[in-house]
């Protein structure tokens, strides 16, 4: 009977005839100097330096119902596992490869702004915090929708709205935003209270945003009605102060008093404030304020919806933004113009030529 030993427990090399591993030990040949056979324990043997093994010595592969079963059950495993999410579970939750590879990549992508003139220096010598667009930016990777958090994290109703930050007054996430539309501090710092957590629903993030980029607009349109150039308000931006030239950020422009700014006004409410006066809601300056308006009107339509309806509205929503609106206006023009050719009556008569008309 072979004696029988457990790596790394192998006695007296020179008395090992027979090796069964996964990968060979290293100095394989100095080490076991009177080997005769490996046995490879895996399904393969893409897995083995040839160049490490002595040449008198066999490599087997061995072949066995086990083997071929394990390797099912093992392919199986990894399916499940990537379709259920498994990985990301194990690694701990959602998104957690994603921020993983985001910080390996990280390196590279300061270069490449460093390149541009950035500098991850701040004038203490310590280092700026990572940019977080890197997070959405050059990524070959897509962040999964969490869909069973687009209005908030309970299960649809058609009865219940959003769930309240504030029990007690029953306001949810679209009273906060309608209640401080004027604040810019609290929109900023998206401060709901001590204690209460701010949302980050799609729904809420989205709106948000949304509200942000109209009140934008309407500045713009403000500097626009006394002569003042501001296109960089409504100019999409992906980077800021990466050269010596500081930006100025929307909050900056949001906070900035409008008797600093506008010619001969008094008022020195901040410019997010200020277009939302009544006084922009007729007369010449009725479109500053106009479409602002307009969304905080949209904002209190939506405020007391049940979730469920909520949902259906943002998914239609989605779905319309994501179809490109050229494709639809050709296929208008192409039915107008079979129709002026007759080309879908039973008649055989075509008619021809170009048609010019109002």
């Amino acid at each position: 009977m072979l004696p029988f030993r457990l790596w790394p427990d192998v006695g007296d090399p020179a008395q090992v005839r027979y090796l069964a591993v996964w990968t060979p030990p290293e100095n394989i040949a100095v080490t076991f100097r009177n080997l005769e056979l490996v046995f490879s324990v895996g399904a393969g043997v893409d897995q083995f330096d040839f160049s490490q093994l002595p040449t008198h010595v066999p490599l087997i592969r061995m072949l066995e119902p086990g083997i071929a079963e394990s390797m099912v059950e093992y392919v199986t495993m990894a399916v499940l596992a990537l379709h259920r999410d498994l990985v990301q579970f194990m690694a701990g939750g959602t998104y957690f490869i994603d921020l993983i590879m985001t910080n390996i990549r990280m390196p590279g992508r300061i270069q490449f702004l460093k390149s541009l003139g950035y500098n991850p220096k701040r004038d203490n010598g310590t280092s700026k915090p990572v940019p977080l667009l890197f997070q959405l930016i050059y990524q070959h990777y897509q962040t999964r929708l969490d869909n069973k958090n687009l209005i908030d994290n309970f299960p649809l109703s058609e009865e219940k709205g959003i769930k309240p930050y504030d029990e007690a007054l029953n306001k949810n996430y679209i009273n906060w935003l309608l209640e401080n539309s004027a604040d810019v501090n609290k929109l900023e710092q998206q401060n709901f209270g001590a204690g209460v957590t701010r949302p980050n629903s799609l729904l809420y993030m989205m709106l948000h945003n949304a509200f942000l980029l109209e009140a934008r607009h309407s500045i713009w349109r403000l500097f626009a009605f006394h002569n003042i150039l501001a296109d960089e308000l409504v100019r999409s931006r992906k980077f800021m102060n990466i050269s010596s030239q500081p930006d100025v950020s929307a909050w900056e422009v949001f906070r900035a008093p409008a008797n600093r700014l506008i010619p001969a006004e008094t008022s020195d409410r901040s410019l997010l404030s200020f277009v939302q006066l009544d006084r922009f809601n007729a007369g010449a300056g009725i479109d500053i304020g106009r479409y602002l308006n307009q969304a905080k009107d949209a904002l209190q339509t939506l405020k007391g919806l049940p979730t469920a309806r909520l949902e259906r509205l943002l998914a239609e929503h989605i779905d319309t933004l994501s179809y490109r609106l050229d494709s639809w206006q050709t296929a208008l023009f192409d039915r107008r113009l079979r129709q002026q050719r007759e080309l879908t009556s039973v008649s055989p008569q075509r008619r021809t030529g170009i048609y010019i008309g109002s």
